[in-house]
């Protein structure tokens, strides 16, 4: 059984609880960032640039997630959304891994983006070499997790 939820682009999940196999080109969307399943021998995987490719767990049920992380998806709290989808599904101990993505002194952004994201997330605030404004979302992302209770 497949179940969507869509919001907006950067709020969708999907996410497969049961249900046989589906092939990839069944299983595509590309308005989707966080993809969510308990069933065993399925391998969850998102495609990103400078975004942050973020994979949770639960260490005792088999819940996992892999969800696009951006500067749009950390305002609309998709990270939040997922962890909370994982404990409607069951899970308890959630653990995650952040992949490799921008960092704090590359990602510069205008001053009224800046404002936007610290105001939220203070601990994203950096500063490139050159800029003033740069955002580290890595660093805003892995403090939100952890006030989620997700190791």
């Amino acid at each position: 059984m497949l179940a969507k939820r869509a919001c907006r682009l950067y709020e969708s999940i999907t996410w497969q609880s049961s249900g046989p196999l589906l092939t990839a080109f069944q299983f595509w969307n590309p308005n989707v960032d966080g993809l969510i399943t308990t069933q065993k021998g399925i391998a969850l995987a998102v495609l990103v640039a400078d975004c942050i490719p973020l994979l949770m767990w639960d260490a005792n049920e088999p819940c996992i997630a892999a969800v696009h992380v951006g500067r749009k998806g950390l305002m609309s709290n998709i990270a939040a959304k997922v962890v909370n989808l994982m404990w409607q599904m069951g899970s308890r101990d959630i653990h995650a891994q952040l992949g490799p993505s921008i960092c704090g002194n590359c990602y510069v952004v205008g001053e009224d983006v800046y404002r936007e994201v610290t105001d939220i997330y203070p601990k994203a605030s950096a500063q490139s070499e050159k800029f003033a404004f740069a955002l580290d979302l890595p660093k805003a992302l892995q403090v939100h997790l952890t006030g989620l209770g997700v190791q």
